[in-house]
């Protein structure tokens, strides 16, 4: 394959890419890790240094989707195009990283891992959404990338802002300095990991001396990590089962299915036997850097099923990239070799089984990535409370706060509505009974209930008057019942003349459907 039509091959993948990424843009509303992300760069207009917004991820993914949410709008969309630009980006950074970790295959191997990383169901079910890890995988894949190139200082300013997007981003050091070490000459192997250190440092010290600036009025998003999602420790010897369990529940979505897995596999085999026939290339270094990714792989999966990290199905996103450079490599050892034929055959079969999960992956049929419709009619109930009129309001939440945070930021900024959680139907109740004098709203999605809520309010005189059904969200309002209007003249909420449908009715468990 010559290099103009590795070149047109590439780009297809990259448009290919960004057309299964853009398709679930606005079918679903944020949700609620999506949300606070977003709440949170949203703060940064108000308060840059996060002194009275206290997040719990270091800065860089913040400040940078501020930005895109001033250019692109403050909206669910506005909220997703930085993942889904960076998931793009990763497609060709992917292929360039093939082009130096396969040298004799460069062209075949960058074609393969664009493709596969393009169609790969776990990368597109999670780029349409508003989660760190897309960033932190567009940073990580670039720093490999050009720490392969030999640009270590490069791959450095890269390693930092992926440490600065996610905690995690911690976790491609070892990677990247065992690269230096194998990848780069006796001579030059020092050389390697000090600019890889240095250009870490050029990006980490600013923002570590910001935090610390901060630590008087602010806790360090560091610290708030560990507090929120508790310390990586070794997990119970007796748990260890359990844990492999629930991660190879998610594993298999990274080949789509079992066949796609068994395709991914079939490559990797017939690249392997490839390597051992009398054409095999000989050892260089940066065939050396394909056993260093493959062990980091290994590790990141050991590492995961043995400590504490919680099983969330976005930690695994970073082994996308790595698997489509390894098994895209093998695929191109194997269409080289002898049976050049069998290799491309196998090739395409890959390619048509992983289209397959990949269009499923694109209309959400993975239960994997962001919303997949718990959270629909959100935003239109937000809208309908926003239109209520410049007066102030209460709304109250339990489920909702963070979305119901970002989308009425500018409202609840500006004392027009107060947002208020409540633990309990008992303490809605009790609050609501002590602020007659504020219209007060509730938005109830059907999959969180509060069974109880009517009685508890019909004890303090109170009912809750329907005002809107929209997708899985019912929007009431909290008014005086009947018997309790002639002792309260003057409060704001009385009973509203009735719509077509009954104005007060009971909570049908029927309706209900279950949490995501």
């Amino acid at each position: 394959m010559n290099a103009r039509r590795g070149a047109l091959l590439i780009i297809l993948a990259t448009l290919a890419a960004f057309a299964l990424r853009l398709v679930l843009l606005h079918a679903h509303p944020l949700r609620e890790d999506e949300a606070i992300y977003s709440m949170w760069a949203r703060a940064v207009a108000h308060d840059p240094w996060f002194l009275h917004t206290w997040p719990d991820k270091p800065p860089l993914f913040l400040w940078m989707q501020a930005a895109a949410l001033a250019l692109f709008g403050a909206t669910d969309a506005g909220a997703r195009l930085l993942s889904v630009f960076a998931a793009t980006a990763t497609v060709p950074l992917a292929a360039a990283a093939a082009r130096r970790l396969w040298p004799r295959e460069r062209t075949r191997a960058a074609v393969a891992a664009a493709w596969l990383l393009a169609l790969n169901p776990y990368a597109i079910s999670f780029a349409p959404t508003a989660y760190t890890d897309t960033l932190l995988l567009f940073w990580g894949t670039l720093a490999l990338a050009l720490g392969l190139r030999g640009r270590w200082l490069g791959a450095g300013l890269a390693l930092g802002a992926a440490i600065m997007t996610k905690q995690q981003g911690l976790l491609y050091v070892p990677l990247l300095g065992a690269l230096a070490l194998a990848c780069a000459g006796q001579v030059t192997r020092t050389r390697a990991l000090g600019r890889l250190a240095l250009g870490a440092a050029i990006v980490l010290l600013p923002i570590l001396a910001w935090d610390a600036v901060r630590w008087a009025s602010a806790p360090s998003p560091w610290a708030l990590g560990v507090q929120n999602y508790g310390a990586l420790r070794l997990a119970p010897l007796d748990a260890w089962l359990a844990r492999a369990r629930g991660w190879g529940n998610l594993l298999r979505y990274l080949g789509g299915n079992w066949a796609g897995w068994l395709a991914l596999l079939g490559l990797a085999l017939a690249g392997a036997l490839a390597a051992m026939g009398p054409r095999a290339d000989p050892d260089t270094p940066y065939h050396r850097g394909a056993w260093v990714l493959a062990l980091w792989a290994l590790g990141f999966l050991l590492l995961h099923m043995i400590t504490t990290v919680q099983i969330w199905d976005r930690y695994l996103l970073p082994l996308g990239p790595v698997i489509a450079l390894l098994v895209g490599g093998w695929a191109a050892m194997a269409s080289r070799s002898q049976r050049a034929g069998a290799g491309a055959v196998g090739a395409l079969a890959a390619v048509a089984l992983l289209a397959w999960p990949a269009a499923i992956a694109a209309r959400g049929g993975f239960p994997i990535g962001g919303d997949h419709g718990a959270y629909d009619g959100l935003n239109e109930a937000l809208a309908w409370v926003a239109a209520q009129g410049p007066q102030k309001q209460v709304l109250y939440h339990n489920a909702l706060g963070w979305n119901a945070q970002y989308t009425l930021y500018d409202a609840v900024q500006a004392g027009q509505i107060e947002l208020r959680w409540f633990a309990s139907s008992a303490a809605l109740a009790d609050n609501a009974a002590k602020s007659a004098w504020l219209p007060r709203t509730l938005i109830e999605p059907n999959w969180a209930p509060s069974p109880y809520l009517a009685s508890d309010l019909a004890q303090r005189g109170l009912a809750l008057a329907a005002q809107l059904r929209v997708g899985n969200m019912r929007v009431y309002t909290i008014v005086e019942s009947d018997h309790a209007q002639a002792a309260c003249t003057w409060c704001v909420n009385r009973a509203a003349p009735m719509p077509p449908w009954p104005l007060v009715f009971p909570f049908d468990a029927s309706r209900a459907t279950p949490a995501p």
